[in-house]
Order: structure tokens, then C-alpha cells, then sequence
């Protein structure tokens, strides 16, 4: 009841961190290497039932994960880092900031050249920054005044951060400009949806989404259908692929050393 693995992430030398969701939630780490091939369990994470896309692995070796769901003993869905590096308090992992009291984390994304984590909050959507290097978290409100959003965020080559909003439709937060389109966010709205089957786009939602950083595209999936697209964020313009399967949802993507999805 506490092995649904929900979150992982690749780190320096090639480990794999994890983390599960059920009755309590566990952070581990796999070591795929030669002659290892192993799992180790890290330890139960201190008030959480699940955490759901929110593990990312920085430069320097850490793993910042967020809790998507707490139990009664949180005020909410906290930010943590693996390895310790304070002194202060228990446990096997820093506790950092709750990004939003009384929401959890529903997602989290990586700029590791500014050394930021973005992320969603689990109700209303709310898009929050975390900078690494003085462990500050900025709230810039809700992505969708519908608390309608997608739980996935991807960055492109620029460092720009995409989810998706009410009706699948594409916003962007550039973080070199502060320019609020959105009063309060930061978020810019694009005009483009996820494609799905005609009439369909109020269930969409974007599933997963990945970056070709050889060629800057971005691949993506919907929850409605299960169609297939690829975003270019230079030029703004979406292309469905089509469907790979009879599936409604494409889960999860990545992009192998080859370049193929």
C-alpha cells in the first residue's frame, strides 16, 4: 500500500531517485550501474501520503521533491532536498517552504542554469517559484482564474516555463521579463491548445510534455484523447502527430540519446 512509484528523476551519475505514493510516501534511489542494480529504500518523507511529479535532481547532486499530498499532521504540501545538508531539525531530508498553505505540490520543473524549481499548487493552480540559492519561495498566483490547469510544466531551451490552463490552452512564464499579461502571475497566455478530438478540449488536459534539446521542440501528449503533438516555442505553433495508441492519455514521454520520443 506504499509502493505506487509516482515521481522520478535522473541525477549525477546516472541514479535514479524515486519517490512512491500510498498510506506514506517513500523516497528511494536505484543504481542501475554495473554489477549494482539495486534499490534503496531512503526513508518514509515526514507527513506525506504522495508525491506525484515533483522530484527533480540539480547540478550540484540534490533532489528536490514536493509533497502532493499530506496527511492531518501538515498544513499543507511542503518542498523537501536529499541529501540533509542543515543541521537543524530531524529526518533524512530539509524541509523547505509550503509553496501554499493548505495545497500540495502538483508538479515541479528545473532551470538548473538559474538554479530555480517551478511548480503548481494542487487546488487553485497557483504557479510558484523556488530559487535554490537563497531557498526563497515566490507565489505568483493562479494560472487560470477557472482554477482549471494542467499538472505538467516543461521548460524550453531559453529557460521559458509552459503548462497549459482551462480548455488545454498553452501559457508561458519567461523569467527574464516581468511583463504580467495575467495580473499577478506572470504568465502569459498563448492563444494555442493541445490538440484533441473536435469538441473534446474541455476534458484536455496536458498529460506529459518533453523537451528535444538537440532540436528545441517540444513533444507532448493529451489526457482527452491521447493526441500526439509537437510545440516549437520560437515560432509559437502546435502540430498534432496523431495517436500512438487507443489510449485516451499519454502518461509519460522522454527522449532518448537517439532523438526519437
Amino acid at each position: 500500500g506504499e509502493c505506487a512509484i509516482t515521481s522520478l528523476c535522473r541525477a549525477k551519475g546516472g541514479l535514479i531517485y524515486g519517490a512512491t505514493s500510498g498510506r506514506r510516501a517513500h523516497l528511494f534511489c536505484y543504481n542501475p550501474g554495473p554489477g549494482q542494480d539495486s534499490v534503496v529504500d531512503l526513508g518514509v518523507l515526514p507527513g506525506a501520503r504522495e508525491v506525484r511529479r515533483s522530484l527533480v535532481a540539480t547540478g550540484d547532486g540534490r533532489v528536490i521533491g514536493g509533497v502532493t499530498v499530506a496527511d492531518e499532521s501538515e498544513p499543507g504540501g511542503y518542498l523537501f532536498a536529499y541529501p540533509r545538508r542543515s543541521k537543524e531539525g530531524d529526518g533524512f531530508v530539509d524541509r523547505l517552504p509550503t509553496p501554499v498553505a493548505g495545497e500540495g505540490i502538483a508538479c515541479l520543473a528545473l532551470d538548473k542554469a538559474r538554479e530555480r524549481v517551478y511548480g503548481l499548487s494542487t487546488v487553485t493552480g497557483t504557479f510558484f517559484v523556488h530559487n535554490l540559492q537563497d531557498g526563497t519561495v515566490t507565489c505568483r498566483g493562479p494560472v487560470d482564474e477557472t482554477n482549471t490547469f494542467s499538472q505538467a510544466l516543461v521548460l524550453d531551451r531559453s529557460g521559458n516555463v509552459y503548462g497549459a490552463k482551462s480548455l488545454g490552452e498553452l501559457f508561458k512564464y519567461a523569467p527574464e521579463r516581468e511583463s504580467l499579461s495575467i495580473p499577478g502571475t506572470g504568465v502569459t497566455p498563448l492563444g494555442v491548445r493541445i490538440p484533441s478530438v473536435a469538441g473534446r478540449s474541455y476534458y484536455n488536459r496536458l498529460d506529459s510534455a518533453v523537451l528535444d534539446e538537440d532540436t528545441g521542440l517540444i513533444y507532448g501528449g493529451g489526457s482527452a484523447d491521447g493526441v500526439l503533438f509537437v510545440f516549437n516555442p520560437e515560432t509559437s505553433t502546435m502540430t498534432a502527430l496523431g495517436k500512438a495508441a487507443a489510449a485516451p492519455g499519454v502518461r509519460c514521454m522522454t527522449v532518448g540519446i537517439d532523438g526519437r520520443v
